[in-house]
């Protein structure tokens, strides 16, 4: 419960800050898979989610190294456990509806800056 306390603030501090106010939101998917590679964190959802590109199907990324990016993980990991549906906040992919194929590429992905989990 601690945990799903502390996601809950993190994202209630994201979502107010004006850094992130052009953000994109998707809610109620199932994430199916995550990749860590030299400190990033790619991660599958069971659809398609708008403003994004797949890369090998990985819609998001982030950061696992910072503080952030750690929570995320473990709530990610969480949200799997209990097989719990998951929420993102991120921003655009600079590729979006592009595969690996054709343009999407682990720098051109939608970021995700916070998760939490129904």
């Amino acid at each position: 419960m601690k945990v799903m306390n502390l996601v809950m603030i993190v994202v209630s501090i994201l979502l107010f800050s004006s850094d992130y106010a052009e953000a994109e939101y998707i809610g109620g998917v199932e994430f199916q898979n995550i990749m860590v590679d030299n400190g990033w964190c790619y991660v599958q959802v069971n659809e398609d989610v708008q403003n994004t590109c797949s890369y090998f199907n990985y819609r998001f990324r982030f950061d696992a190294t910072t503080a952030q990016g750690k929570l995320m993980y473990s709530s990610l990991l969480m949200a799997k456990a209990l097989k719990k549906n998951v929420e993102f906040w991120y921003t655009a992919s600079s590729a979006v509806g592009t595969d690996e194929s054709s343009g999407c590429t682990t720098t051109t992905m939608a970021t995700a800056y916070a998760v939490a989990f129904q």
